[in-house]
Parts: structure tokens; C-alpha cells; sequence
């Protein structure tokens, strides 16, 4: 595995620039990417309000037992789609009432598939094309054989109205 001091994104979206994750945030986020393989992981970065610390909340896809409830009705499993249980939802909520976090990026993988922005994803992070969380980017892990392939943060475009992805890159 690569040693590396932070990792970054490049972007030209000006509203973003100042959106980094520390190399350990990230180092989480792909260890669970690799833990969950061949499903779906999903989680969240929350950020303290009051010292701008972040931590990664891993949340439990409950997508293979939506999928095995009602087959029909809910076709895809967990090696191709993510609900966060809505445990972890409450302590998310909890988290950022009672204890001062912002939702600062949802996070999940793509098993075997490129890091894009689904209609999946779209749907759920802009209703009536407005970001359904303003300020949270959310990133998408590539994975295959247990290995990220690619990263990519998507964040909101308010000049465009649209979410922008930018490839997540390491600096030595």
C-alpha cells in the first residue's frame, strides 16, 4: 500500500476548493470500501462545528434485506445499490443535533463499476434539482478484487445547478 502524508482533490469549482479530507479519512473510507466487497459500502464524514475535526461513521447497507423482502418490487441487492439502516440515520441526526457535526460528505462504492454519479445518486442527493444536503460532496469509491480503483467527490455546482465530480488525487 502507498505511504502518503495528504490526500486532495483538484477542482475548478471555487466554491469547493476548500473541501480536503485527510489522508486518514480516506484511508477509512477505502478500507471499508474493501471490507464490504463484493457489496456496496456506505457511510458518512461528519465535521465538528466547533474544531473542524472529521470522522467517518460506517452505516450498515440494509439493501440485500430491502431486496429480499420484496424482489420484485426492489430488484437490485447490495452488489449494485446502498440504503443506509435507519439506525444509523438517527444517530447521523443525533450527531448533528445534540452533539454539533455537519453532514460533510456521503460516501459509498461501486463494486466492479466505474466511480460515477448514478441517476441513483442523483436522485437521491438534489430534489427538484436543489441539493438535498447544501454543502455535502459525496464520494464514490471504485472497487474491484478488492482494490480502489478510482475515487471521485461530487459536489454542488450552484453557478451550473448541477453536481461537478472531481477525481480524488495523492500528494506526496
Amino acid at each position: 500500500m502507498l505511504k502518503y502524508d495528504k490526500l486532495h482533490y483538484k477542482t475548478n469549482n471555487k466554491e469547493n476548493r476548500g473541501n480536503m479530507y485527510s489522508s486518514n479519512i480516506l484511508k477509512q473510507i477505502f478500507s471499508h470500501s474493501t471490507e464490504e466487497y463484493p457489496f456496496e459500502c456506505c457511510g458518512v464524514v461528519m465535521e465538528s462545528t466547533a474544531s473542524d475535526e472529521q470522522t467517518v461513521f460506517r452505516c450498515k447497507n440494509i439493501q440485500n434485506e430491502i431486496h429480499k423482502a420484496d424482489p420484485e418490487k426492489n430488484p437490485r441487492d447490495a452488489h449494485t445499490a446502498y440504503s443506509i439502516s435507519p439506525v444509523d440515520l438517527l444517530k447521523i441526526h443525533r450527531m448533528m443535533h445534540k452533539q454539533h457535526y455537519r453532514l460533510k460528505a456521503i460516501y459509498h462504492s461501486h463494486p466492479d463499476n466505474k466511480a460515477y454519479f448514478s441517476k441513483e445518486d442523483y436522485s437521491f442527493a438534489a430534489l427538484n434539482d436543489e441539493p438535498t444536503y447544501p454543502g455535502t460532496d459525496y464520494i464514490i469509491v471504485s472497487i474491484a478484487k478488492k482494490r480502489v480503483e478510482e475515487t471521485v467527490c461530487f459536489s454542488w455546482d450552484s453557478k451550473y445547478k448541477k453536481f461537478s465530480g472531481r477525481t480524488i488525487s495523492i500528494t506526496y
